[in-house]
């Protein structure tokens, strides 16, 4: 059921995603900045408020906190997992695995060796504060509208 705070929370999670994608392009390879990173970013950030944040808030300002934090891991994860299975389609079109299980275990090497471009302190202190942010703003929608 579409509420407020499941709507705040879309937008907020997904601008939230646009901005800490804008943060990791500048260390990502030369051959990689050109990619839809933002905009994949953004739509996945749009999923994990949606789905993830919007209806569990609502507790207190102490839990949007922790669902802010939460929330902003998950969208790490899904992002990681997301490109992570893009790359390795893209591998596998090309014919550089023999089998499933073995693309597979490409997009776990894939996902790890994309940490590199993240373990940055830019990057994880947006994810944080901007985790935080989007839980207290998500929390006083879900006050204000309910």
């Amino acid at each position: 059921m579409p509420t407020a705070a499941k709507l705040v929370a879309a937008i907020l999670t997904a601008v939230l995603g646009y901005y800490v994608a804008d943060v990791i392009v500048p260390h990502l390879p030369e051959q990689d900045r050109d990619n839809y990173m933002r905009e994949t970013s953004a739509f996945v950030g749009l999923l994990v408020g949606w789905r993830f944040l919007g209806w569990r808030v609502g507790g207190g300002f102490r839990a949007a906190v922790g669902l802010g934090l939460s929330t902003a891991l998950v969208l790490f994860v899904a992002g990681m997992v997301t490109f992570a299975f893009y790359e390795m389609i893209i591998r596998a079109l090309r014919k550089s695995y023999k089998g499933p299980f073995e693309a597979l275990e490409g997009m776990m090497k894939i996902g790890i060796e994309n940490l590199e471009y993240v373990q940055h302190p830019d990057v994880i202190a947006s994810l944080v504060v901007g985790g935080i942010i989007v839980g207290l703003v998500t929390e006083i929608a879900a006050r204000r509208w309910s």
